[in-house]
């Protein structure tokens, strides 16, 4: 079966407004373990932007990708790990900076 979403479809309209979000990172959370290679709780930290060792869990998560998806030479650039991370970066302050 071949789906795709359309630029005007009733699931980009809600991605788009974040109707969606908490759907979708209660579905990635609960999956992690075999999308990412990371428990629910690592998980739920990072979405959460709270967790104590951001790039450590990235590094992991790559690690399982490269392990997962072996036609894909450098995990680092996987359509998958570039959003999660991209989400999770976005909001961690530098050391010493921010709350």
């Amino acid at each position: 079966m071949y789906y795709r979403i359309r630029p005007a479809s009733i699931t980009r309209q809600a991605l788009k407004q974040e109707i969606l979000l908490d759907a979708c990172k209660t579905v990635v959370q609960e999956n992690s373990q075999a999308l990412f290679g990371i428990n629910s709780v690592e998980m739920s930290l990072l979405l959460q932007k709270r967790h104590p060792e951001p790039v450590r869990a990235l590094k992991a998560m790559a690690n399982h990708l490269r392990e997962t998806q072996p036609g894909e030479a450098n995990p680092y650039a996987t359509d998958s790990f570039l959003k999660v991370a991209g989400y999770v970066l976005a909001a961690v302050p530098p050391p010493g900076l921010g709350s």
